[in-house]
């Protein structure tokens, strides 16, 4: 990200990467007992090495290196044991449970997670489901919204930030049609703890050498909602439409007075549409063609983004030389005040598989057909006659060829 400070005519710039490696072993058995019984276990081992935030920030008058101190390792281990029981033929139950030990610096972590899924089959079309788990993970999603742009950034668990846990219950019905349509309807709550997010008033960019920890609030999330969806999966024309009506939601004890308020990724609505037909084949071409439309349609993100602005002094880190030039700040009455327009695109498809399973393939698609332009970042800029609202797109028509040899 480069800044063009117009009243010095400095040039100042800012950069920001950060590092995450994984290193994973796992295994995985299965034994059936009788013809009631199927037992899974397994473990997983891993690895993590954390590199959060490593900045440099250069100017006329600064050059800088900027690096967060928590890095470091984070070692896993989990054992899973988990059992399908046919009851008969409608009932059958699967229960199970993953015992969990995080290693990080100066602490260790240790968790039981058991879940328990039922279900209940009327014949061979209609299947009721409802299911609970309990999970923990070994690392957060930090995301910050900073200029209109919602930027995620991984960070690990720590002696002082413990690990997320949540628990997820269901509810869905089942239907196929003669193998040919399948329809489902289910619902969920799912409820998090230890979520974590920063502080208000925190900026993108820390202070030297700090960690991230310094700046965050650990809170509680929640999130519900409905997902419906129709597939066909046999003949020429083949497809599935899906339609989700979600909210998700956090609380922290210090942001926004203790009270909820939505998650940056809180999408309302959601619209899936896909679609694929493949051609009739002639006995001497030597490819498979097929041609599919995708569309998708959903509520835009949250963002924090000021709506009233003021008069004040100049920020330390613009290197303002005059200390009468004012600059505009954003009032922000709380987080995530203001939703993105809808994002919707269309992409299209056509595909020349090799019938022979070796040799050639190719797909050729266009993402975004009708080149909408889906706001990626909404921004202020402050010019000599106020401050205008701008928004910045990213990809708006994009070509693309893939081939593909197969041996």
């Amino acid at each position: 990200m480069t800044v063009y400070n117009e009243c010095v005519s400095q040039r100042e710039q800012s950069k920001t990467n950060s590092r995450l490696r994984d290193w994973t072993l796992k295994t995985d058995s299965e034994i059936a007992i009788g013809g009631k019984h199927r037992i899974r276990f397994g473990t997983v081992c891993s690895i993590k090495y954390y590199a959060p935030e490593m900045s440099y920030i250069g100017s006329v008058n600064l050059n800088e290196n900027v690096r967060d101190t928590t890095t470091g390792n984070v070692y896993s281990l989990e054992i899973y044991l988990e059992d399908h029981w046919q009851l008969n033929d409608h009932w059958s139950v699967d229960a199970g449970v993953r015992f969990s030990l995080l290693a990080v610096p100066h602490a260790r972590y240790y968790s039981l997670q058991p879940r328990l899924s039922i279900s209940y089959r009327i014949g061979e079309s209609v299947l009721f489901k409802t299911s609970w788990a309990r999970m923990q993970q070994s690392q957060h999603l930090l995301t910050s919204n900073s200029m209109g742009m919602n930027t995620d950034l991984w960070v690990p668990v720590t002696q002082r930030v413990a690990p997320a846990s949540s628990d997820l219950f269901s509810i869905g019905c089942f239907y196929a049609s003669a193998n040919t349509w399948n329809f489902s309807i289910e619902g969920y709550f799912h409820r998090m703890d230890h979520v974590v997010r920063y502080k208000d008033g925190i900026l993108f960019l820390k202070t030297k050498d700090r960690s991230w920890q310094d700046y965050v609030d650990m809170g509680k999330g929640r999130a519900y909602g409905v997902e419906v969806m129709a597939k066909k999966t046999t003949g020429a024309l083949t497809g599935w439409v899906s339609y989700s009506w979600s909210k998700s939601e956090r609380r922290f004890d210090h942001v926004n007075n203790g009270e909820w308020f939505p998650f940056e990724y809180d999408r309302r609505h959601k619209l899936n549409v896909t679609t694929n037909y493949t051609l009739p084949i002639k006995e001497k071409c030597k490819f498979n063609k097929s041609f599919s439309i995708n569309f998708t349609l959903a509520t835009g993100n949250y963002i924090s983004i000021g709506k009233q602005f003021y008069h004040a002094a100049p920020m330390p880190e613009s290197f303002q030389t005059d200390a009468d030039n004012t600059q505009y700040r954003e009032y922000i009455e709380r987080p995530n005040n203001f939703r993105m327009p809808a994002y919707h695109h269309l992409d299209i498809s056509y595909a020349l598989d090799n019938r022979k399973g070796k040799g050639s393939s190719w797909v050729f698609g266009i993402y975004n057909l009708y080149a909408r332009k889906n706001p990626s970042i909404i921004y202020h800029k402050q010019t000599r006659e106020g401050v205008t609202t701008r928004s910045w797109s990213l990809l708006p028509f994009v070509p693309s060829v893939t081939w593909s040899y197969h041996f």
